[in-house]
């Protein structure tokens, strides 16, 4: 999830954990989309389904199962019940809306798994390419299979879930307002750094208030937010550069010592600068 969420109010870390909760019982993926259908977070960012992956990435249909989810979106906005669909793979799916002082503010979507009566055989009719294919077969049966009554019971959990986050894991962007000049100028100049104390000048804040506010609403320290900043800016360096040296990319973002920056870069993510563009 991006460090700060780009909507009409901000979700706190725990959404994502209880995403991630729910997402291994159920052993399904299970994600939160902004109003607008994008992908905000994903409970232990979870990826699609084996099976959907072939099918997006071998066959194209990317595209086709995109603008389903954007239909199912649009209707359960419009109705604000949940909406449970076959997608074109022939798996079931179930979006909620998410709902605020009586409007819809974004979406719960689960899935991909089969209800009972799915069969690939069902589906594979005017896709015999794909039916034919072992792989294919393969994946479509290891997907997740519930009965009726499961999947009726899922629902109802998720309606509650849904609930519980709306009432108390979402914050207002009136809150947001207060930090958004410090958190723009952070993600546009990732390499000027800024004190908290420099910040909470320029919001007539203290520092201790600046640092509670901002860790409430984006889930990180004030610190680690513009370390994070720094880090995806060197990312994107690397990945648009590829024969940039790592020391340039060091001195882009700020850091006058390179192996300052990559002992760092490591720590947070993971792998080294030079490891991350080879991987890219």
């Amino acid at each position: 999830m991006n460090q700060r969420t780009r909507m009409e109010y901000v979700l706190q870390p725990e959404v994502q954990k209880m995403l991630g909760h729910f997402s291994s019982l159920i052993n399904v993926r299970i994600g939160f989309f902004s109003l607008d259908g994008r992908e905000l977070c994903v409970g232990h960012s979870r990826p699609v389904c084996s099976y959907c992956h072939i099918l997006r990435t071998e066959f194209g249909m990317e595209k086709m199962c995109l603008a389903l989810d954007q239909c199912m979106f649009e209707r359960t906005r419009k109705t604000g019940e949940p909406v449970r669909y076959a997608c074109h793979a022939g798996l079931t799916e179930i979006i909620l809306p998410v709902q605020s002082a009586n409007r819809c503010i974004g979406f719960i979507m689960v899935g991909q798994f089969r209800a009972p009566e799915q069969t690939l055989t069902a589906f594979s009719k005017g896709w015999k390419e794909i039916a034919r294919s072992p792989a294919v077969r393969r994946q479509y049966q290891g997907t997740p299979t519930f009965s009726e009554q499961q999947i009726e019971d899922m629902i109802h959990m998720l309606r509650l879930m849904v609930q519980f986050i709306a009432e108390h894991y979402l914050v207002g962007m009136k809150d947001f307002d207060v930090i958004q000049p410090l958190v723009e100028q952070i993600e546009q100049h990732p390499e000027q750094i800024l004190t908290i104390q420099d910040a909470a000048k320029r919001i007539g804040r203290s520092p201790s208030s600046l640092s509670h506010l901002f860790k409430e609403l984006t889930g990180v320290g004030f610190r680690r937010f513009q370390i994070n900043c720094r880090l995806d800016e060197a990312e994107r360096l690397l990945k648009t550069f590829p024969q940039m040296p790592v020391k340039e990319v060091a001195k882009r973002i700020g850091f006058e010592d390179p192996l300052y920056f990559s002992r760092l870069y490591h720590k947070h993510r993971g792998k080294s600068p030079s490891a991350k563009r080879v991987a890219t």
